[in-house]
């Protein structure tokens, strides 16, 4: 740890906190765990957090944060159909904090702890995977990718819509495997139905 930059010692503990919260829980991780799994003082931790609440938000945070720079550039890969860059863009957003949740031993009481700590943060992070993803519609909409207004829906429902199910989607999936392939199987078929409508006509 001593010959590293500060920044990049900042990001060795978040990395580190971030498997101990995984493997112990919020409520039995303490300082002293995180500096021992770093091999370093608890007084060298607090020269960076002022306690295990912020580094928890700060994992948290870092976590949701780097996701949606990753979503971003999943939508921006022209290689990738629309409804591929789609599924890339929600699964980086979201995985890999939901892996976390899923595959830990204390997911219940992490997710509790997030919301408690971090629901400023969440609502933040939510209104702005909807609007990436709204604009990815509206340019997918002007290309006529897909037709909003055969739908009958705008690109920030649409949006909207598509960030809850997967937020919703790891209550009810057991591992991470279940859970990608309930998001292919989700995103597949609504985006079906954004680029094939069926028009409704009054007969």
């Amino acid at each position: 740890m001593q010959n590293l930059a500060k920044e990049n010692k900042r990001e060795a503990i978040l990395n580190a906190a971030f498997i101990t919260f995984k493997n112990y829980g919020y409520r039995k991780t303490s300082m002293r765990d995180i500096a021992t799994a770093l091999g370093i003082s608890r007084a060298s931790l607090y020269s960076y957090f002022e306690n295990k609440d912020d580094i928890f938000r700060c994992v948290l945070i870092s976590v949701t944060e780097s996701g949606l720079v990753e979503a971003k550039r999943c939508l921006g890969l022209s290689a990738l159909d629309l409804t591929s860059r789609i599924e890339a863009a929600l699964l980086a957003r979201y995985l890999p904090l939901h892996q976390m949740l899923i595959e830990s031993a204390h997911g219940e009481e992490i997710a509790e702890t997030y919301f408690r700590l971090c629901g400023d943060s969440f609502a933040d992070s939510f209104a702005q995977s909807k609007d990436i993803l709204t604009g990815a519609l509206k340019s997918a909409n002007r290309k006529k990718e897909i037709d909003l207004k055969a739908a009958l829906l705008t690109a920030p429902a649409v949006s909207e819509l598509l960030n809850l199910t997967l937020l919703g989607l790891r209550h009810t999936s057991t591992d991470i495997e279940i859970y990608k392939m309930r998001v292919n199987r989700f995103v597949s078929v609504f985006m079906r139905g954004l680029q094939n409508p069926v028009v409704l006509t009054d007969t």
